[in-house]
């Protein structure tokens, strides 16, 4: 009676998202059942484009297959896959406050930034309901993220709907308002 699922990230790139369709295609073509594919949103506050998800949401709902969002965090930092596993402290201090800019608190206008990319967020998926069996975070509140140390170690991020006391953040109220809205 279980389900089986294909989890992966990156679906907003093309390539990474034909490949898992080629992939799927071939395993349904020899009979294997496939149920549905988790798509891991690890996801920022400047990417994916509004775009790009309709497109990869459209692309793999054409192979008749439940979709769920895995693991939804939106960073709040920049992005630095080039210093991978480096320690925030063995970096240039210039380059420790470019890449940790948030230390001891999160500004308003970087929350309210986030509230609004997960209210986006959130209006692709109810848009798209039909197609989406679930939406799970990756994790409850910002002093349990992972994503603190990924892939720099040691920065300070908020990724998630509670802040690090486990109080709501603006984006909780903006998925909130967004599942209330009568479209």
């Amino acid at each position: 009676d279980a389900q089986l699922y294909y989890n992966d990230y990156n679906f907003w790139k093309p390539g990474q998202c034909q490949g898992v369709i080629r992939l799927m295609q071939n395993l349904q073509s020899h009979g294997i059942r496939i149920d549905g594919i988790g798509i891991q949103g690890h996801w920022g506050l400047d990417y994916p484009s509004r775009e790009e998800i309709e497109t990869f949401i459209s692309a793999l709902s054409r192979l008749n297959v439940k979709l769920m969002i895995t693991e939804l965090d939106v960073t709040v930092l920049p992005f630095a896959e080039e210093h991978m596993n480096k320690s925030i402290a063995s970096l240039e201090p210039e380059l420790q406050r470019k890449l940790d800019p948030y230390k001891t608190e999160l500004p308003f206008s970087v929350e309210q930034e986030q509230a609004k990319r997960y209210a986006e967020f959130f209006s692709i998926f109810r848009k798209h309901r039909d197609k989406f069996s679930r939406v799970t975070f990756w994790g409850i509140h910002d002093r349990q993220s992972w994503r603190s140390d990924w892939p720099v170690i040691g920065r300070t991020d908020y990724p998630l709907l509670f802040d690090k006391n486990s109080s709501p953040k603006l984006a909780f109220a903006a998925i909130l308002k967004t599942g209330q809205s009568t479209s």
